[in-house]
């Protein structure tokens, strides 16, 4: 079973464990990352039968048109561990995109 969160600061680990599998970016950038621009609340965190399966990062945006603004967000990165690909986490994950953001539930 998928079930998708909002990650607590104890399963940030798991995100950058997911980052790392997927990006192979060097400890450096993932030090920097995850320190200085890593939020948990614009991440998404797929959990396939209990374990942390993909993730997704979410930047907040601005849609601007012919004076209206609508708040949005834009998928920044995201990933599913390659054991899981094929269950569905990443549809799963940018299905969830379309829900309001926290903040922007009325």
């Amino acid at each position: 079973m998928i079930k998708i969160v909002q990650p607590d600061n104890t399963q940030s680990k798991d995100v950058r464990r997911i980052w790392r599998e997927s990006f192979h970016d060097t400890e450096a950038y993932l030090d920097f990352f995850f320190s200085r621009r890593y939020r948990t609340q614009q991440t998404l965190l797929a959990q396939y039968n209990g374990e942390s399966a993909g993730m997704i990062m979410l930047l907040p945006a601005t849609i601007k048109k012919s004076g209206y603004k609508k708040k949005a967000r834009m998928i920044f990165a995201g990933s599913g561990l390659p054991q899981f690909r094929g269950q569905g986490i990443c549809y799963r994950l940018i299905d969830q995109c379309q829900d309001p953001a926290p903040d922007e539930a009325s």
